[in-house]
C-alpha cells in the first residue's frame, strides 16, 4: 500500500504513483476539526476534495504583531496558557516554522514562561518541539502552533502548498503568529 497526499508534496520533482496500482481516494478528513479543514480548505490544489468528519472544535486562534520581541512575548503567553492553564503535555503541542528550523528566530529560545524550543523532547515539562513546516509534514499533533508567518503569502501559489500542510498538521487546535 501506499498511502499518498498529492498536496503535501513540498518537493518540485514531486511523485508519480505507478499507472498499474489502482487509486482508492480517502475523501473522509477525521483528522481535523471542521474549523481547521475550512480554514485549510482554500490553499487545497488536488483533484479530489476531502469531506470534514471530525467535531467543530475550537476557533482558530490568530494573534499578529509588529516585530519580534512581540512575537515572542505572544508566544510566551499562548504557550504558558496551554501548558499551564489548560493542563496540556509538551508532546501535545508544537510550533512549526515556514523557515529552516536553524534560521528560525525561535532556535534554542528559552520563552519568558521558562519553556525551551527543542529538536527533540527529552521528558522536561519545559520543552515544547519546534520544527520546520517540511519536516512536519506527515505528522500531527492536537495543537499545532505556526509561528514566523511574516513574509509568506498563502495567496502566492508556490506557498499554497507550504500552508496546507502547516494548518492540516493540527488535529484539535491551531494557532497562527505573523504579520498578516
Amino acid at each position: 500500500y501506499v498511502f499518498y497526499d498529492e498536496i503535501q508534496c513540498l518537493n518540485p520533482a514531486g511523485f508519480d504513483v505507478p499507472d498499474c496500482w489502482a487509486p482508492y481516494i480517502l475523501g473522509d478528513n477525521v483528522r481535523n476539526t471542521r474549523c481547521i479543514h475550512s480554514l485549510m480548505l482554500p490553499f487545497f490544489r488536488g483533484s479530489s476534495i476531502s469531506i470534514p468528519r471530525g467535531p467543530q472544535g475550537r476557533e482558530v486562534e490568530r494573534y499578529e504583531y509588529k516585530n519580534s520581541a512581540e512575537m515572542f512575548r505572544i508566544l510566551s503567553r499562548v504557550v504558558h496558557k496551554l501548558l499551564r492553564q489548560e493542563g496540556l503535555r509538551p508532546q501535545d503541542v508544537v510550533v512549526l516554522t515556514p523557515h529552516p528550523v536553524e534560521k528560525s528566530a525561535l532556535y534554542h529560545r528559552r520563552l519568558d514562561c521558562g519553556v525551551l524550543f527543542v529538536d527533540k523532547l527529552h521528558g522536561n515539562e519545559n520543552e515544547v518541539v519546534l520544527t520546520s513546516v517540511e519536516s512536519f509534514k506527515g505528522l500531527e499533533r492536537p495543537v499545532v502552533i505556526v509561528a514566523e508567518l511574516d513574509g509568506f503569502s498563502p495567496l502566492a501559489l508556490d506557498m499554497a502548498c507550504l500552508y496546507y500542510v502547516a494548518l492540516s498538521r493540527a488535529q484539535s487546535h491551531l494557532i497562527l503568529l505573523g504579520t498578516y
